[in-house]
């Protein structure tokens, strides 16, 4: 396959795939938003749901999160590995 036709494949490669990305970005920018409340195109009734399973996710996570820290303090754990300098 002689070079130039390679670079020439390369290249349309790269610039499709910059173009597609481009795109990507350009429907993420008009279709996401910051957070439910500020989503323009759901329903009283989703924007609700997904606010309450956010809510119901970050509570347990908390929790679980305040669960393993106290076993963290609590238990002995695996020994840790001391720093040492053998400079001398």
């Amino acid at each position: 396959m002689p070079t130039d036709v390679l670079y020439k494949t390369l290249s349309v490669c790269d610039v499709t795939t910059g173009a597609l990305g481009v795109v990507w970005f350009v429907l993420w920018m008009v279709c996401a938003s910051e957070s439910p409340s500020q989503h323009g195109r759901i329903n009283t009734a989703e924007r609700q749901y997904i606010i309450d399973t956010l809510m119901t996710e970050a509570v347990h996570s908390q929790q679980v999160s305040a669960r393993s820290d106290d076993r963290a303090v609590l238990s002995p754990g695996k020994p840790r590995a001391a720093a040492v300098n053998f400079d001398t």
